[in-house]
């Protein structure tokens, strides 16, 4: 079924609106809320409601973060074409999706990442962006932000450049990172910084400092653990001190502070598999893009459908640190 898509128009200046990310755009088009209210009753009641999409559009990336979990996932298939896709994202909507998280590797590589984003009905659901923003300049901005993108969400390792810099791969991407945060808040794009805890960047302050500068931003901040995939298939699990996990408490309770386990519709911790599906490059889905395994199924051979009630039957609470980050701060995990 195809929606009918429906934008504001994008006025080139600064939003007046307070940048609450999602919250501030649940209420963007009269159908918005009660669509999502509907879903939270269906899955408080125990039936399985999607709720978000993240769509892996690519694996490639001009980057080479020592973190990566993209790395080892290039299968030499072909990926999927803006056409599948927009099956996959309708789909996805008829299921109760609410937002589409466009990701990668780094989904800028795709030239026709406007096109995808324009396939999201905007009087259904919000279309979020997560980047590490290297090459996104003000005229891909605007050509992004007119197809109807809703967050931006981009990628932080230090507030000081050079240190960003080292640690992918990129000269200039911390430049690029804050210039694209600040043009987006301009034309009216919730934004937010995505940064991964480790104990070191605990220790250092480089956690808190990175908090500081993107509220100097108007950007909320969401943090996350690392993923043993990827690069880093072989580093072991944060293990923090106690003073680390003080901090990380500190962290938590700071305005503006979110992880992705505050986002479902039924209490906390990880929601995938039972709230979200990533659908990657190549079709195949997964409950997340850190969690490979099981593959519930490819949407070339499948509906999106069929393979979110075969997720229902095989999901689990996932493994990872992020189930429940409040958890690892104070210990439990």
């Amino acid at each position: 079924m195809k929606h009918t898509i429906t934008r504001p128009r994008i006025m080139l200046k600064k939003a007046k609106l307070p940048n609450l990310a999602f919250t501030s755009l649940l209420w963007k088009h009269p159908t918005m809320g009660p669509r999502i209210a509907g879903n939270m009753i269906k899955a408080r009641l125990g039936r399985p409601v999607l709720r978000t999409l993240e769509a892996s559009i690519t694996d490639e990336c001009p980057g080479s973060c020592p973190h990566c979990f993209a790395a080892d996932r290039i299968t030499g298939r072909p990926l999927l074409s803006a056409r599948e896709w927009q099956v996959v994202i309708d789909e996805a909507v008829e299921l109760g999706a609410f937002i589409i998280q466009f990701s990668g590797g780094e989904p800028l590589v795709r030239e026709d990442l406007a096109e995808m984003i324009s396939m999201v009905p905007s009087n259904l659901a919000i279309a979020v962006l997560t980047t590490s923003a290297f090459g996104l300049d003000r005229k891909r901005m605007v050509e992004l932000a007119r197809a109807g993108l809703d967050v931006l969400i981009v990628s932080l390792d230090s507030d000081v450049a050079r240190e960003h810099d080292a640690f992918r791969g990129l000269d200039g991407c911390f430049s690029q990172a804050v210039s694209a945060l600040k043009i987006g808040r301009e034309l009216g794009m919730a934004t937010m910084v995505n940064f991964m805890i480790l104990g070191e960047r605990l220790s250092s302050g480089t956690a808190g400092r990175v908090y500081g500068l993107a509220r100097s931003l108007d950007a909320q901040l969401n943090i996350f653990l690392p993923a043993g995939l990827g690069r880093w298939s072989d580093r072991p699990a944060e293990n923090l001190s106690r003073a680390q996990r003080d901090e990380l408490t500190r962290l938590l309770s700071l305005r503006g502070v979110r992880w992705c386990g505050l986002s479902n519709y039924v209490g906390t911790g990880c929601g995938a598999g039972t709230e979200k599906l990533s659908v990657l490059a190549d079709g195949d889905v997964v409950a997340c893009s850190v969690l490979p395994d099981p593959v519930f199924g490819n949407v070339r051979d499948f509906t999106l459908f069929d393979i979110w009630v075969k997720a229902g039957k095989q999901a689990s609470k996932a493994s990872c640190p992020a189930a429940d980050l409040s958890s690892v701060a104070r210990g439990k995990v």
